[in-house]
């Protein structure tokens, strides 16, 4: 009985961790993606303005 207790904590615990690690690869990428639309907007009114000095800090 006790065998099957300490699965259960176990499964329950690998659950758990398994659950941190996607809500954190999730916010990551929520976070990369926030960067790359900031990124684009700032490119697509760069060449909006006609901004060269901005453009160029795009092209890389």
């Amino acid at each position: 009985m006790t065998e099957i207790i300490k699965d259960r904590n176990l499964n329950a615990h690998i659950l758990t961790a398994y659950e941190q690690e996607l809500v954190s690869l999730r916010d990551k990428t929520l976070e990369m993606a926030g960067i790359v639309e900031s990124h684009y907007t700032k490119a697509i009114d760069a060449l909006n303005m006609q901004d060269t000095k901005a453009q160029k800090k795009f092209q890389k």
